[in-house]
């Protein structure tokens, strides 16, 4: 960054809110003192730390993006046990059965994977980093292909369409335009469609969203596909060269990139920096 440009920036600092758990008046923090909002100081290592926000619903959505050296200090120091769909501890325990703890080869990143039913690991495996999906696919035995497979699925709340499916009520059927797929989707919560939308398939979530007049937003940071999984405002859906993940990176505010950047995978950083035009700090 250019000096003037970083003066600049650290003169505006305690005005600036960045965005989920990086709120606070700088990029590190020493005690919880130096952060706003209520925020927490999680010191990951000497050289490392951040503000961050432990009420339960922030941390549920903020934890997802988080390397797994800082999660691990930020569930000790939030008194937080638990991020859905990630295993910080590489172990099979850090789930919800029937999941299984898949970590990728260097170690950097593990999430939680259902290895027992192959139609959700083909809905969800083609948005996962290379190198997620390679140790996925080694750990559950199974190759992720462009397109979910059109057999039927196990005893899940789902089937082929609306006619072979009952719902219970307050949930209703949507089933997704080529009805090869239909599944109970509940309309009424808000929060928990907001929750679960994010692990739909493209062509579900296209087709609750008509249904229930719900969009579904991708979280802060997080993974995301056009135009159906699309990113919370100002941030823009960055895809990788392979096109196999995208994800969320706000272009608009140089200091929430630099934060960010040192945590995503090379590809995603290489694809963002070229989208953004701006350049990850060595």
């Amino acid at each position: 960054m250019h000096p003037m440009r970083h003066g600049m920036l650290m003169k505006l600092m305690p005005f600036l809110c960045k965005i989920g758990f990086e709120c606070g008046t700088t990029d590190t923090c020493k005690t919880d003192a130096d952060c706003t909002g209520g925020l927490k100081c999680v010191i990951e290592s000497p050289s490392y730390s951040q503000c961050t926000d432990c009420t339960p619903a922030a941390f549920a959505t903020q934890c997802e993006s988080m390397s797994e050296t800082f999660l691990l200090a930020a569930e000790a120091k939030c008194g937080i046990s638990t991020c859905k769909d990630r295993c910080p501890h590489h172990t099979d325990a850090d789930c919800d059965k029937p999941d299984s703890c898949v970590v990728q080869q260097d170690g950097y990143y593990a999430k939680c994977v259902d290895c027992t039913n192959s139609t959700s690991f083909n809905e969800q495996c083609i948005y996962w980093s290379e190198q997620m999906r390679t140790a996925a696919e080694a750990k559950c035995k199974l190759n992720c292909t462009k397109l979910p497979p059109p057999s039927p699925p196990g005893p899940s709340p789902g089937g082929h369409n609306c006619a072979e499916l009952q719902c219970t009520a307050p949930a209703q059927c949507v089933e997704q335009a080529d009805h090869s797929w239909a599944q109970c989707v509940d309309c009424t919560n808000a929060t928990t469609y907001a929750q679960q939308c994010k692990g739909w398939s493209p062509s579900i979530r296209t087709a609750a969203a008509a249904k229930c007049g719900l969009p579904c937003t991708a979280d802060s940071g997080g993974a995301c596909h056009a135009p159906d999984l699309p990113c919370p405002k100002p941030q823009s859906c960055v895809t990788q060269a392979d096109g196999y993940f995208s994800q969320c990176i706000d272009c608009t505010s140089e200091q929430w990139f630099d934060s960010n950047c040192k945590y995503w995978s090379d590809q995603i950083r290489t694809a963002a920096e070229k989208a953004c035009n701006l350049e990850c700090p060595k």
